[in-house]
């Protein structure tokens, strides 16, 4: 009875470990789809633009997780599978929130220069006369300058790709006071 019981024992015990083996070793289909749904909406996010350290260790573990899975590695590779849907997560978060502060600087530069860009238009086109024709050029171009960036910031916002969003809103910005500037100098004599 005591060999049968040993046999038993010994036969569930070889049975766990070759479960725990091929659990071990079979394909980590659940992290690798999991890991690159994080990865693909961090990149959708721009992560790599707000979320540099997280996402640059996402794509490291996700790199490695790679390498691991081609060489057989399967329980190696679920470990950087798991560090790569946690560092991407953690960029995603991050993205989200810089993403909205972006956005709303980006909607109050633009409200700022669509006042100021246009009441520029409207004294340029007053004073006009007054202008020398190397400032009058210069002021159009520009007017052309802004008019060339508006479209692309409206692409930009389209996309919503708001970390390119307030660097165009300040280039515009410059150009407007760049031509208030020259507006002043016309109109009073004082040189900008």
């Amino acid at each position: 009875m005591n060999k049968l019981k040993n046999f038993c024992l010994f036969l569930s015990a070889a049975m766990l470990a070759g479960w725990l083996f091929s659990a071990c070793s079979s394909t980590p289909d659940m992290q690798i789809e999991a890991a690159s749904f994080s990865m693909k909406e961090m990149q959708n996010l721009d992560g790599d633009q707000y979320a540099v350290k997280e996402a640059r260790e996402a794509q490291a573990a996700w790199d490695q997780a790679q390498k691991l899975l081609a060489a057989g590695k399967n329980s190696d590779a679920k470990m950087f599978l798991l560090k790569a849907k946690g560092q991407a997560d953690i960029a995603i978060r991050i993205s989200k929130s810089a993403r909205e502060l972006k956005r709303k600087e980006t909607d109050s530069w633009k409200a700022t220069i669509d006042v100021r860009y246009e009441a520029l238009k409207s004294r340029f086109q007053e004073k006009a006369a007054s202008f020398k024709p190397e400032q009058k050029k210069e002021m159009e171009d520009n007017f052309a300058k802004i008019e060339q960036i508006k479209v692309e910031l409206a692409k930009e916002l389209e996309g919503q790709h708001y970390y390119k969003t307030a660097d165009l809103s300040h280039k515009i910005m410059g150009i407007v006071n760049e031509g208030e500037a020259l507006l002043k100098e016309v109109t009073t004599g004082v040189k900008k």
